[in-house]
């Protein structure tokens, strides 16, 4: 039958490898956010190239009287609004899952 000396060293080591395996958990959450709030800067990023985009497709389409060019600019803005519109959609999603990633790691921490 085991001593007491052993019982209480089994435990000690039990909670040390529960604490190690708790603060990788909490790093590793930590990771995660850090990793969407860089996706999301990206993201962040390319919607203002499409925006800018957008705006230069409108500026030629004010002075073109190509109608040939007018349609080809109008085509450029669709797909750049659709652009954006997926984007802005990306983004959206990626605030609720670092909303989530950080109350998760509140939770485990």
């Amino acid at each position: 039958m085991p001593d007491e000396y052993d019982i209480k060293k089994r435990l000690s080591k039990e909670i040390n490898r529960q604490k190690k395996l708790e603060e990788e958990r909490v790093k590793a959450a930590k990771g995660i956010v850090k990793n969407l709030k860089e996706q999301k800067k990206i993201e962040e990023e390319h919607l203002a190239i499409v925006n800018q985009h957008q705006k230069y497709w409108e500026k030629e389409l004010e002075k073109t009287k190509d109608r040939e060019r007018y349609d080809d600019l109008k085509n450029k803005l669709e797909l750049e609004g659709e652009i954006r519109d997926k984007i802005s959609a990306i983004i959206k999603h990626l605030d609720k899952e670092i909303k989530f990633q950080e109350e998760h790691a509140r939770k485990i921490s």
